[in-house]
């Protein structure tokens, strides 16, 4: 029964979120001037990020992920599915189009292989080999351990 009330407090798990929360307030505040200059702070932006954080450890901190990882295949899909689709539309809705673009605009390489990446066929195909990948026995007993 103590998988329904435990929430993952690690200090991996909480480091790497406070880090990941860090490095977007130090772009999207300090840096913002150097990135592009005269653009206020993305309070709109902000919001989807710290909405796509606390999706993030919902899925992967509370007794969800408990559930997933010992009994329920169901809680195991629904940690899919807030990490694939709801995190992953937070985390895109939370760039500023300022952001990426100063960024895409520093770096030609960078701009070729974003452009490459984000083509249908080759994004579905990235997903879906990753995907598969981490669901081999071998490397998913690996990620557990």
């Amino acid at each position: 029964m103590v998988e329904w009330v435990h929430w993952h407090t690690e200090p991996a798990l909480l480091i790497g979120i406070l880090l990941v929360v860090w490095a977007y307030l130090v772009l999207a505040g300090p840096m913002r001037e150097s990135v592009s200059p005269g653009k206020a702070f993305p309070k709109r932006e902000a919001s989807w990020f710290f909405a796509g954080v606390v999706v993030f450890y919902i899925a992967v901190g509370s007794p969800i992920d408990a559930m997933g990882e010992s009994f329920l295949f169901s809680a195991h899909m629904v940690q899919h599915n807030l990490l694939m689709y709801a995190v992953a539309l937070m985390t895109v809705l939370a760039l500023p189009g300022w952001m990426t673009d100063g960024l895409l605009e520093r770096s030609r390489i960078v701009t070729a292989v974003a452009k490459f990446l984000v083509q249908p066929i080759v994004a579905g195909f990235t997903f879906t080999f990753t995907f598969c990948i981490w669901h081999f026995p071998v490397l998913y007993e690996l990620a557990l351990h």
